[in-house]
């Protein structure tokens, strides 16, 4: 019993630790965006900063107009997904990125969407 519990514990870590961990890089993404902030803010160059270090991290599920899913690499984000804002009166910036992973637990046909929610807001250059 102890064995069974153990191995369903190891299979539901190696289905999940990637997401997380893309989820980690995401993060350094958005760090990275928000600190383009401290010279210049440039809202184009901070999405372009976390759209291009996304897009070769993980992947993502694309349907096709008969409902069939793909599995494509990248998180597949999207600008609508980012949000930037800077504050005139005190200099802060945020940057939020919203997105949802899919989970397929192989061999059988369960799904998990899992929900994610990284976001930086201050002063650029600050801890």
């Amino acid at each position: 019993m102890l064995l069974a519990l153990l191995a369903g514990a190891i299979y539901v870590a190696a289905m999940l630790v990637p997401v997380y961990v893309d989820n980690l890089t995401v993060k350094e993404a958005v760090t990275a965006a928000h600190n383009r902030a401290i010279a210049v803010f440039d809202e184009r160059a901070m999405l372009n900063t976390i759209l291009e270090r996304t897009n070769r991290l993980g992947y993502h599920w694309e349907y096709d107009k008969f409902g069939k899913a793909t599995r494509v690499p990248g998180l597949g984000l999207k600008p609508e997904q980012i949000v930037i804002e800077r504050s005139e009166v005190t200099s802060s910036v945020l940057v939020r990125v919203e997105y949802d992973r899919t989970v397929r637990f192989k061999p059988s046909k369960y799904v998990r969407t899992i929900h994610f929610r990284v976001e930086k807001e201050g002063i650029p250059g600050q801890r």
